[in-house]
């Protein structure tokens, strides 16, 4: 709605122009200069240069650079109280009064500091707000205040979508304001493609151990189990568990292909042809369907989505549920010894029930594909991958296991039981044909990154990545300045002795209570 004119200055380096400008209730940018005012006034978009040229008539030539898109940051509107394990819906602030199409990033980083899930989305923005999901990993009462950060949105164009790094997992819960999407990456360097270089590997896993006899045990427990570091070729692995789809008595949910350039169409039959060849796709005769978008990436190659909102919107919720950072912590406390295992494109090895492949469908120009494995993006693909690690690891090795999604960590008093954890543990994971990233492991070590802490036998403290983060935060002049700085510090207020007398002066002055 249109609610008055105004006159304007319009200043670009010494050049001064004036416009009238109508004033709107809801609008996607500060100002929207048209071709009116461009051919009045001699402007130029100059695409090869990244700038805009104005040669006026009167008062000379000046340029101007392309500003790059930068990220607006998302917090809450309102304070919010998570109960243990449960997800709600909560209200978002953004700076931009209205959108139809943005994509929202979370805050990896920092919701796993404040033990929570966000997942990224296409959104739309309304009067300054939109809403998400948000899941309490924790299995206590968690709240949270107002004007948190919880990530950052920019602008979409149509050509361009929100992506997520290839199964980086996080939570895949889905309502009808969000809409995660599924990122693929197809063209990873395989780490092992022979017997010799996957030796080299296994050796440089252990080449820290200093001890000959010790670095000789575990070397050979690799080999035993090599299997297991053999990236060369994708593999399934065998569990009982196959992820399902329960969509109850809704009606199958079937959407068009997005349009897209013949360029775009080759580039998404090239990533088909990929998921195809590795046995993620395979072709569908499925009566549902998901369309399928791109990103493109800084070197002007694209990466594969998919958008799975509908289909998650009719999705029944698992509350299979999740370890929190907290506890996972304590129960290495005490221990010397740590080796820690990362999966390789950890959802991509469970499989998905058959009766549900079809709801997997995805839909391009040219075609129509269903996944045969899990898929992020998918509603419940962290409670069902959990569940599999549980079952397969987890449960019945709790004095010498903690798994965390695709994070696996054994831990030992002496070393000689470090070799029997790990043996057993390896070796269950070699049965089971799942396959680790031997470049993200650390074999029997006395210090480990886990959840963003730094692990040793006689403390737990946070990663020095955080806390430069927080040392290198200027001294805060505003509330909002304020606001940010208490929120960050006090998350590590279990390392700082009397915080709350400490943060009592800076508390007087904020909202953050």
């Amino acid at each position: 709605m249109v609610n008055s004119v105004v006159k304007l200055n319009v200043t670009i380096n010494h050049i001064t122009t004036i416009i009238t400008a109508l004033v709107a209730e809801s609008l996607g940018a500060n100002l929207i200069l048209g071709m009116d005012w461009c051919n009045s006034n001699y402007v130029n978009v100059n695409i090869g240069k990244k700038q805009v040229e104005i040669n006026h008539p009167q008062h000379g030539t000046t340029t101007t650079p392309f500003l790059e898109v930068g990220s607006v940051e998302v917090r809450l509107a309102e304070c919010i109280t998570l109960l243990p394990y449960h997800e709600h819906i909560v209200k978002m602030h953004v700076p931009i009064s209205s959108a139809t199409l943005v994509s929202f990033t979370s805050d990896s980083k920092k919701c796993t500091k404040l033990n929570v899930q966000v997942p990224n989305a296409l959104v739309e923005i309304k009067d300054f707000s939109f809403y998400m999901c948000v899941y309490n990993s924790n299995k206590y009462v968690h709240t949270m205040a107002a004007n948190t950060q919880l990530g950052s949105i920019h602008y979409q164009s149509n050509d361009e979508m929100m992506y997520n790094i290839l199964n980086s997992p996080n939570p895949s819960s889905m309502t009808e304001q969000s809409a995660l999407l599924n990122s693929i990456q197809t063209n990873e360097q395989h780490e092992s493609p022979n017997t010799s270089s996957l030796d080299d590997v296994l050796q440089e896993l252990v080449a820290h151990i200093d001890n000959k006899h010790h670095r000789n045990d575990f070397l050979n427990i690799l080999r035993q189990n090599g299997r297991a570091f053999d990236t060369s070729k994708m593999t399934r692995a065998n569990t009982k568990i196959r992820h399902t789809i329960n969509t109850g008595d809704h009606l199958l949910i079937s959407v068009r292909p997005y349009y897209k350039t013949v360029q775009q169409r080759k580039e998404i039959q090239q990533e088909v042809e990929k998921l195809l060849d590795q046995g993620i796709l395979r072709p569908s005769h499925s009566p549902w369907s998901s369309p399928v978008l791109l990103k493109k990436k800084p070197d002007g190659t694209y990466r594969f989505l998919v958008d799975f909102r509908r289909l998650n919107a009719i999705t029944k919720k698992d509350s299979y549920p999740q370890p929190s950072a907290e506890e996972l912590l304590h129960r290495l406390a005490g221990h010397r010894y740590f080796t820690k295992l990362d999966l390789k494109s950890g959802y991509f090895q469970i499989p998905i029930d058959e009766l549900d492949i079809q709801k997997t469908a995805i839909v391009t120009q040219d075609g129509l594909y269903e996944f045969t494995v899990l898929a992020q993006g998918l509603m419940n693909a962290p409670p069902t991958f959990q569940r599999v690690m549980n079952e397969l690891l987890a449960n019945g090795r709790w004095d010498y296991v903690v798994v965390y999604l695709d994070d696996i960590v054994i831990f030992s008093k002496t070393i000689e039981q470090h070799k029997q954890h790990v043996t057993d543990v390896i070796s269950t994971l070699h049965k089971a044909n799942f396959q680790v990233s031997p470049r993200k492991c650390s074999i029997a070590v006395e210090k480990i990154e886990f959840l963003s802490y730094i692990v040793t036998s006689d403390k737990v403290e946070p990663s020095p990545d955080k806390i430069k983060g927080i040392v290198d935060i200027a001294p805060p002049k505003t509330l909002l300045q304020a606001n940010k700085f208490i929120g960050k510090v006090g998350y590590y207020r279990k390392f700082i002795r009397d915080f709350a007398r400490i943060a009592a002066p800076i508390h007087k002055v904020t909202n953050k209570t």
